[in-house]
């Protein structure tokens, strides 16, 4: 199963999965939540909550991992209402979300254009006990990029995010190189225009020639070319007049 899971093979995860009983073969936790890691892995988030729901009945109790699972499926297809059903259920059932709940949470928010109810897990964070961290800024970035009244919003936060020591590799290869391969689009988007607008033009003047922007790292991370990073950043680019070409660094 896990096999499977690594390889993106839902179907077959899943159908090792339902011979299990029929085997008489002995179910734990960690079977399911590889199954469930299938799922989101395959955009199947209806079967994620079947499987979820199943749990119980098989004498199963869901963990933290097996909740996050499910919310990033029903987060992958924009289901956000059942990654927030999901979420506010956690306490019910005896499991307290953790850090990734929220962020994965906050990324189905973003996902489905809910700008307003990704802020407010965002701004949750610390009643819940936890900090925010360079995923959940990710993840609330992205999602107030891409809503046009609030893109303002998102700047201010990015810039929140740097005073509290997050994104601080962004030029540790010079002025001239902004590396963001460690952003989510929307945040590169946010990095690149603050670059642009306060860093180059008090280093180099109106010279802003053989710039570069870092968005992977080789064989460490899909080509840039294959990046929503680029995608996103070539866009900002491209609306603004720059030219630009791609590189792939090994």
């Amino acid at each position: 199963m896990s096999a499977c899971e690594k390889g993106s093979r839902w179907q077959l995860a899943l159908s090792i999965f339902e011979l299990l009983p029929r085997r008489s073969l002995e179910m734990d936790v960690t079977s399911v939540n590889t199954t469930l890691s299938s799922c989101m892995k395959g955009w199947q988030w209806k079967m994620s909550l079947e499987i979820l729901s199943y749990m119980p009945k098989a004498k199963l109790l869901p963990d933290k991992i097996s909740y996050s699972l499910s919310i990033g499926a029903c987060g992958k297809e924009a289901k956000w209402q059942h990654s927030l059903q999901l979420l506010e259920s956690m306490p019910e059932k005896e499991v307290i979300p953790d850090a990734i709940c929220y962020s994965v949470a906050i990324g189905s928010c973003a996902r489905g254009a809910e700008w307003q109810r990704a802020l407010k897990l965002f701004h949750g964070l610390p009643s819940a006990s936890f900090c925010p961290s360079i995923i959940t800024y990710n993840e609330v970035l992205t999602c107030l990029h891409t809503a046009e009244e609030v893109k303002e919003m998102g700047y201010v936060l990015f810039k929140q995010a740097m005073r509290q020591g997050f994104y601080s590799r962004l030029l540790h290869k010079g002025a001239r190189n902004l590396d963001v391969h460690e952003m989510s689009p929307g945040a590169a988007v946010l990095a690149v225009r603050w670059w642009l607008s306060e860093v180059l033009p008090t280093v180099l003047g109106k010279d802003l020639s053989l710039c570069r922007v870092i968005t992977g790292w080789g064989k460490s991370r899909k080509a840039w070319r294959d990046s929503d990073v680029k995608a996103a950043v070539a866009h900002f680019l491209s609306a603004r007049g720059f030219v630009t070409t791609s590189q792939e660094l090994q």
